[in-house]
């Protein structure tokens, strides 16, 4: 049975591309040439990643430092339960 987290990224807007990373999900890091592809990217990046793995839990984002390029937002991730 598959559920949906929502897990939170980063993403860091650059000249050209958009990067995304997670804290949460350490080692994911993708990027795509608009906001909207690189999040994209990256739920296929978290659901590659997970597949068979224990889904980890949603770590608090209060304590994320970023910087003035930078913005947190969650993203729905299929996981197994």
């Amino acid at each position: 049975m598959r559920k949906i987290v929502n897990y939170p990224v980063i993403a860091t807007a650059h000249k050209n591309i958009v990067t995304v990373s997670s804290p949460n999900i350490p080692g994911m890091h993708t990027e795509g040439k608009t906001s909207l592809s690189a999040l994209v990217n990256a739920i296929d990046a978290i659901e590659i990643m997970l597949e068979g793995e224990k889904a980890p839990d949603v770590m608090d984002v209060r304590d994320w430092q970023i910087k003035s390029n930078q913005i947190i937002l969650f993203v729905p991730v299929r996981v197994d339960a």
